[in-house]
C-alpha cells in the first residue's frame, strides 16, 4: 500500500514546504486533516519511496493528503524554477506511478489535483500543458500559479 510507504518514509512535519524560489503552505482548520508527503528529497527515504513503489523517473515534489468530512484529495504539487514541461512530466509520471499501486475500490474514494508553483517566465506552450493535465485532473482540479499565497484555496475547492 503506498500509504504506509508515504507515512513511513516522506511524512513532513508541519503544512508548509518550501524550495529556493518556491513555497506552499496552508493554515489547517480544525474539521481539516492535512498531511504533507515529501516525495522528491534526494535523501535515502526517496530511494525506498521510489523502489517500494516501484517508480521509475522524476517524480512531483509533494503529495498533499486533504480530508474534510467525506471529501479526500491527493494533490501533487512541483515546485520549479523555469521548466514547466518538466514539471507537468513530472506531475503526470507520480499520479500514473500512485494509480497502478492503488487498489480499484481506493481509486474512487480520492479526488485527484496537481499544483504547479513556477518562479519563472510563462512559455508559450502553456495551453498545451494546461490541456495535458485537464485531460487527466478536470476541469478546476489542476493550476499553474506564480502566486503561493493562492495554494490554500486551491485545495479546499
Amino acid at each position: 500500500m503506498p500509504f504506509n510507504t508515504l507515512l513511513l518514509t516522506c511524512l513532513h512535519p508541519g503544512t508548509s514546504f518550501g524550495e529556493v524560489h518556491n513555497r506552499v503552505s496552508v493554515q489547517q482548520k480544525s474539521d481539516e486533516t492535512i498531511l504533507f508527503f515529501v516525495t522528491d528529497d534526494r535523501s535515502n527515504s526517496v530511494s525506498t519511496l521510489r523502489s517500494d513503489l516501484k517508480m521509475g523517473g522524476a517524480v512531483c515534489d509533494l503529495v498533499i493528503f486533504y480530508a474534510q468530512g467525506n471529501k479526500k484529495t491527493l494533490c501533487l504539487v512541483e515546485l520549479k524554477g523555469s521548466d514547466l514541461e518538466q514539471a507537468v512530466e513530472q506531475i503526470i509520471n507520480t499520479y500514473q506511478h500512485l494509480q497502478r499501486t492503488l487498489k480499484q475500490p481506493h481509486r474512487r474514494l480520492i479526488g485527484w489535483k496537481a499544483y504547479i508553483q513556477i518562479s519563472g517566465s510563462i512559455p508559450k506552450e502553456l495551453k498545451e500543458l494546461q490541456k495535458s493535465l485537464h485531460n487527466i485532473f478536470g476541469k478546476h482540479n489542476y493550476a499553474i500559479t506564480r502566486d503561493d499565497r493562492e495554494f490554500a484555496n486551491f485545495i479546499r475547492n
